[in-house]
């Protein structure tokens, strides 16, 4: 059985924008939420395979990340989204203060950047307390996520959904392969370098 996660975050400082806690009736639909991206935890696939699914939009593909790793612990999250949101970094910050996760490396759209400066500043500063952690922005729609877990498996998972919810069912294919992994995590890495200047 899973560990129930905590939902409800400290109030960040004021120039850290709005409070992100969630109380009664969106606390409990966050819960039934990750209750439901968590059942795709019993049909993840074995070595060579891979698992195709249609998402109900209910609910954010970030939620799936927290359950596999909160399971599973990884040594890297590496993620392609075109948009996310406050609430998904924090769940995923999450994992990093509980050590079920070592690094996260974030790629976004240079879109969602220039229309969402106060959260993309956010993001930075937030990871920084993390080393080896990063987001970076760039010309990039790619939807792919790497996790390399600390037992040395890995999973690549690619389709429609970014990090958060928009109402839409998403196409998602998870996938058992550690080349695919190592083909998105170098994608990634390549283009945080290149957007970055490192």
């Amino acid at each position: 059985m899973l560990p129930r996660p905590t939902f409800s975050v400290a109030r960040p400082a004021p120039q850290d924008a709005a409070d992100t806690t969630l109380r009664g009736k969106a606390l409990i639909r966050r819960m039934l939420q990750f209750k439901e991206a968590s059942a795709l935890l019993e049909c993840l696939p074995g070595p060579g395979q891979s698992v195709h699914c249609i998402m109900t939009g209910r609910w954010d593909f970030a939620l799936l990340l927290v359950a596999i790793i909160d399971q599973r612990p990884a040594v890297s999250l590496h993620v392609g989204t075109l948009a996310y949101n406050r609430r998904n970094v924090l769940e995923l910050v999450k994992l990093l203060e509980g050590k079920k996760l070592d690094r996260l490396i974030l790629l976004a759209s240079a879109f969602y950047e220039k229309h969402n400066k106060d959260v993309a500043q956010w993001t930075r500063e937030t990871l920084k307390a993390f080393p080896g952690s990063s987001v970076a922005f760039a010309r990039s729609h790619a939807k792919i996520i790497a996790i390399e877990f600390k037992d040395g498996g890995t999973l690549a998972l690619d389709g429609s959904p970014n990090l958060r919810a928009n109402g839409n069912a998403e196409q998602l294919a998870v996938i058992n392969d550690p080349e695919l992994a190592r083909f998105y995590s170098a994608y990634i890495d390549t283009a945080i370098a290149k957007a970055t200047g490192r």
